[in-house]
């Protein structure tokens, strides 16, 4: 098995520890496959960041729909993130809501590279 880096060049030390163990186990062909549907669902703590940012501009939420929370995102959209103050705390946070996202989206590319995806 190549190492680890060759397929996650551009992630950070935490993620980083969190793909090792999901991948350890897999072969060379489905270690490619998950790092191909991992890249393809992942969000980069920097694009979260971005769209947290032109909240402050009045486009409050795009960085909450960006991970998936309809929700939170009108609810943003809806109050200005939350007067200014949600946004602030998400601008704090980004780079935990990016690596909270993006194990789930590793915990679902696993579970479909190894076959199970009937278990989402």
């Amino acid at each position: 098995m190549a190492k680890v880096l060759d397929y996650f060049p551009d992630v950070s030390d935490k993620e980083l520890i969190y793909l090792r163990n999901s991948v350890e186990d897999l072969d060379e062909k489905m270690a490619r496959e998950f790092a191909a549907e991992y890249h393809r669902r992942r969000r980069s703590p920097g694009l979260i960041m971005v769209l947290t940012l032109i909240g402050f501009l009045g486009l409050a939420g795009l960085q909450r729909f960006a991970l998936g929370k309809v929700g939170t995102g009108f609810l943003y959209l809806f109050t200005l993130g939350f007067a200014g103050v949600g946004t602030i705390i998400d601008l704090i946070r980004y780079e935990q809501m990016a690596y909270d996202y993006n194990r789930c989206a590793a915990q679902r590319v696993d579970i479909i590279i190894r076959g199970d995806a009937e278990e989402l």
